[in-house]
Formats: structure tokens, C-alpha cells, sequence
């Protein structure tokens, strides 16, 4: 967040320095993930609220069209968090993955849940604390 604040001080210059497509890709990039986070927990809500209906079949007064397009947003959300436990798995050895259970599986939308609570705090403190740093203490590594 503060990265892209003190790169939109002087937007004017930015673009001549990056030129229009670094310009464009750093909105995406720094921006896109500010604002995926923050909206995450209105997505949550929009995914549980749009599951109870269709679970409770009470979707009364909505067109074929809406229908498709909510239940389009809802499969390109569940997707996310499924390429996100893709992506992850796909990093690991088979060694690591043996141990990785199931249950892991719904850890994402709480993972993102917490993601977008540290956004919104970092938000909240952000005019009044705006030099805080709030830094994960990490003890020296040990050599094994």
C-alpha cells in the first residue's frame, strides 16, 4: 500500500520514467493485489449469500441471465481458491505433499480472510501511524 502511494506522489513522472505499459502493469500489479484484498471479504459474502440461495432455492425474480452470470462470478471465485491450492501443491516435493491433508484444502478463503483483515488495519492505521511497520519477529535460523 505504501509502495504504491509514494509511486503515485507524482504520477506524471512515473509514467515518463516506465513509459505507459510499465505505468499500466504496475496499476495491475500493486493496485490489483491492494484491491483483491480488501474486496475479498465482499466476495465471501457473495459466495456464501449466493450458495445459501441456491442450496435454499429462493433465487425468486431472477432472470436465466442473472442466474448464469452469479453463478459464473461464484465458479471464477471457488476457482481462485483452487488454483491457489494448485499453485502451492505445486510447489512442494512428494515428500511434503504425502503430509499435506485434505482438510488444507478449505484453508484459503481464511487464509484470504486474514490477507484482507491485515489490509483494512493497515488502511485504518495508515493516516495516523503511516512509519509503522508492524514486523514479524523471527529468531536467527538454526543450522541443523
Amino acid at each position: 500500500m505504501q509502495t504504491w502511494l509514494v509511486l503515485m506522489r507524482n504520477p506524471t513522472r512515473l509514467l515518463a520514467r516506465r513509459g505507459f505499459i510499465g505505468f499500466i502493469i504496475m496499476q495491475v500489479m500493486i493496485g490489483g493485489m491492494l484491491i483483491a484484498a480488501l474486496a475479498h471479504p465482499f466476495a465471501f459474502m457473495f459466495i456464501t449469500y449466493t450458495l445459501y440461495k441456491a442450496l435454499t432455492g429462493t433465487f425468486f425474480g431472477a432472470t436465466t441471465l442473472k442466474l448464469i452470470l452469479i453463478f459464473l462470478d461464484c465458479f471464477n471465485l471457488i476457482g481462485g481458491y483452487l488454483i491457489f491450492v494448485y499453485v502451492g501443491m505445486s510447489a512442494l516435493i512428494s515428500g511434503q505433499k504425502k503430509k499435506i491433508k485434505t482438510k488444507w484444502l478449505f484453508l484459503p478463503p481464511l487464509y484470504w480472510l486474514l490477507m484482507s483483515f491485515a489490509g483494512w488495519r493497515a488502511i485504518s492505521q495508515l493516516p495516523l501511524r503511516s512509519q509503522l511497520w508492524e514486523k514479524t519477529p523471527h529468531e536467527p535460523a538454526r543450522r541443523e
